[in-house]
This record gives structure tokens, C-alpha cells and sequence, in this order.
């Protein structure tokens, strides 16, 4: 299945989770499957993108950056469209889930058990 990850570029010119990071950072290579951290899978959360460029666009342009973030289409495995609770990001970063969750993930968010970058759609600069 088609969808559409919103990434980071680092000024290493790494791609890296929008917005996840420390513990819950993901690293993409273009045209490499990746996945969650094994501990975030096994606690049901894997990664996230959205299941139409509009809903990328509109959640990529509403957040604050420091780093100009990318929008990717990409082939997904194991797209789940029930979601779990949302986290606490500076939780999971620490590489805990934390007891705190709520129901509200960005409009048109996914999650899928792998992801590949295959190609690139947009990038969004930095918002200070």
C-alpha cells in the first residue's frame, strides 16, 4: 500500500522521524524497509505516516521545525488504521511509554509495521 511519510532532514543529511526522536527515532534510507524500535513494536506501536499527501501536507505545514522536513511517498506492510493511544513524545523518547495516552493522532494517520522511502514529493522549510 501507498502512503506518505513526513521525515526530517539532519544536517547530516540523514532522514530521521519528524517527530520522534531520542529512544523512538527512526533513521530512513531511501528504497530500505525500516521499522520501530523493538521495544515500541512490542508494545503495539510501529510507525506512523498518513494515507493521503493532503494530510501530510496539512501536518507537516501546521508544526514548528528547526530542520526542513521532507514529504516522502512510500510503500507500507501491515497497515494498521485502528490506532492505539497516542504518547507523550518526551516519554518515549526516554524509551517509555508512560501511563498518560489520549485518542488524538493527526488527521489521516496510519501506522505500518515497515515502511520504504521510494520517492520524494515536497520538502517544507524550516517554520521558527
Amino acid at each position: 500500500m501507498n502512503v506518505y511519510k513526513v521525515v526530517e532532514r539532519l544536517d547530516d543529511g540523514t532522514l530521521a522521524s519528524a517527530v520522534a526522536f531520542g529512544k523512538a527515532k527512526v533513521v530512513y534510507i531511501p528504497n530500505e524497509w525500516v521499522a520501530a524500535p523493538k521495544w515500541l513494536r512490542e508494545s503495539g506501536y510501529h510507525l506512523t505516516a498518513f494515507r493521503e499527501y493532503e494530510y501530510a501536507y496539512t501536518f507537516a505545514k501546521k508544526v514548528i521545525s528547526f530542520k526542513p522536513w521532507e514529504i516522502w511517498l512510500a510503500e507500507a506492510e501491515g497497515v494498521l488504521e485502528k490506532l492505539p493511544p497516542s504518547r507523550y513524545m518526551l516519554l518515549l523518547a526516554q524509551g517509555k511509554l508512560g501511563e498518560y495516552a489520549w485518542d488524538s493522532w493527526p488527521k489521516g494517520t496510519v501506522m505500518c509495521r515497515a515502511l520504504k522511502l521510494v520517492k520524494k514529493l515536497k520538502e517544507i522549510k524550516p517554520k521558527l
